[in-house]
């Protein structure tokens, strides 16, 4: 037959059966509800298999399912809840009762593969091409400073640095040295336009990433207990894969690509990134709900992506109109561009002091920029106060993160705090991290920096000298790095240099839990 994937990987594959049947748990033949399928054909299909003796044929009533809503997509309106469905049919695994109710998850999956796989191929070629370009431009511009005596590596030396020592060259006229400076600006600008390709290719890979793991995904999401929590996220899914269009809320097609992202993000959190470079920790917040909370960050999602109000707030109108464009070159899936654009206008909505105010998105460097950014260095993040006025986004810190994730969630669920280490040993910071993931029963949030300001990472592991952690500004996170690099990105953040100040994030702990001797030190939020 030709199988479903995903029932032809669970059950098997019988070459004699024709398209709109498959086998069930126990080998029993059930009928496909693809829209793709008519009547006669399931019929002619079950008949095929009974007169040649394969198995008794077996008919599922899964009601009114799988008509065509939209003429160009296919939108899935299966009849009733999915509890219900379930109940009807106890027979089928979960994930595969789901995929059964919607077809269109499941319609030309490996095509649907198949096209992404070339885009992304596409996508890297280009970027690839264009880079190689960018580095030729470099290596020219460099041999040409240094045969007038200038000494420069254009690569790691900041803009400072450069124009300095090309100022510095007394024997220049003042024309050479601004034809150098105007060489050297036009090179970082053509290597800055890049980023937006760079991103869009990462996002490409991701959602290669969402579409071939998707099965396995659904498994995921089936071993999460308790069951309420579990039928929790599958409702959010139907209810994206149902609502209509609506003028509020993104097509059918963008939000089909948001169920596949929610999914692969629920089964791996790692893979998280943030969509500006201002909202590392809402990406950070985002992770940590995905982990411990995949029913509210399924059914945040799903709100926001159908135009509906999460916890009272709904996207503004300009930032979910950016986000179904999608041209803005950010990293991040879909979903998360989704929730963080939710999240950072329920920050504004219940959190901010003073409550109010719009979250905008537009591409970096658009006018009119805010007061006191450079548009070189603008991120594109915008705040539109109750008084019209606008001004840049700066992001989260540790404490406005903790509300956010318990206006989420709706109670007290998660704490910050800062947690002194004894010295400026690497070694008390390793304990420190060490325990604080174990006491919090798993990942934690803390801030770093690197050498460019305040940014939110996730630890998930520290042993043996190393930290494992995510990074939802790296492509290529998550990364393992050794204590003593850590330490002194933690210990640049923190106030003070000699006993530095751990900051963390994290779910709140049984009350039955004892406080370990390395937080009997902390300060700031109680435990």
């Amino acid at each position: 037959m030709t199988a479903d994937f995903q029932f032809e990987r669970a059950y098997g594959k019988v070459e004699s059966a024709e398209p709109g049947v498959f086998f069930g748990p126990n080998r029993e033949l059930h009928r496909d509800c693809n829209p793709h399928q008519t009547k006669s054909g399931n019929e002619r299909a079950s008949s095929t298999l009974v007169s040649q003796g394969v198995l008794p044929a077996l008919s599922i009533d899964c009601g009114p399912v799988g008509k065509w809503a939209n003429s160009k997509v296919g939108l899935d309106q299966p009849a009733g809840n999915f509890t219900e469905f379930q109940a009807r049919h106890p027979g089928l695994r979960v994930d595969d009762a789901f995929l059964m109710r919607h077809p269109s998850l499941r319609a030309d999956h490996e095509t649907r593969i198949e096209q992404q796989k070339q885009l992304v191929d596409e996508k890297r070629r280009r970027f690839e091409r264009d880079f190689q370009e960018i580095g030729q431009k470099r290596d020219q511009l460099t041999r040409k400073m240094a045969e007038q005596g200038i000494t420069v590596d254009l690569k790691t030396e900041s803009m400072a640095e450069v124009l300095e020592k090309v100022n510095n060259r007394t024997r220049l006229t003042e024309q050479e040295k601004k034809d150098f400076e105007a060489s050297y600006l036009q090179l970082r600008k053509d290597a800055t336009g890049l980023l937006p390709q760079k991103r869009q290719l990462e996002s490409e890979e991701q959602n290669l990433r969402s579409l071939e793991r998707f099965p396995e995904n659904l498994k995921a999401i089936d071993r999460i207990e308790p069951k309420e929590r579990r039928e929790e996220i599958y409702r959010s899914l139907e209810k994206l894969l149902r609502a209509g269009d609506g003028q509020n809320g993104l097509p059918y097609d963008r939000r089909l690509q948001v169920a596949r992202d929610l999914v692969n993000q629920i089964a791996h959190p790692e893979e998280i990134k943030q969509i500006t470079p201002g909202t590392c920790a809402c990406a950070t917040a985002e992770k940590q709900l995905a982990r411990n909370n995949p029913e509210v960050y399924a059914r945040a999602v799903a709100d926001w992506a159908t135009g509906t109000a999460f916890k009272g707030t709904t996207i503004g109108g300009q930032a979910l109109a950016a986000i179904k464009d999608d041209d803005r070159g950010e990293r991040g899936s879909l979903a998360s561009k989704i929730f963080q654009a939710g999240a950072m206008q329920l920050y504004l909505d219940q959190v901010a002091k003073p409550a109010g105010g719009e979250y905008r998105i537009v591409k970096p460097g658009t006018s009119p920029i805010p007061p006191g950014a450079l548009p070189s260095e603008d991120t594109g993040d915008r705040i539109v106060g109750r008084d019209g006025k606008m001004r840049e986004w700066q992001g989260l810190n540790p404490d406005e993160e903790r509300k956010l994730l318990n206006v989420l969630t709706g109670g007290d669920n998660y704490v910050d705090r800062k947690v002194r280490v004894a010295s400026e040993r690497p070694e008390d910071m390793e304990k420190v991290l060490q325990s604080a993931i174990k006491y919090h029963r798993g990942p934690i949030t803390t801030s770093i920096d690197k050498g460019g300001g305040g940014h939110a990472v996730t630890v998930s592991d520290v042993k043996d000298g190393k930290v494992t952690y995510d990074d939802p500004a790296d492509a290529k996170s998550p990364r393992t790095l050794d204590i003593r690099t850590f330490h002194r990105w933690v210990t640049r953040y923190s106030d003070n240099k000699v006993s530095p100040e751990v900051t963390i994030i994290a779910q709140k702990p049984p009350a039955s839990y004892s406080r370990p001797d390395f937080l009997r030190g902390t300060v700031g939020t109680k435990l």
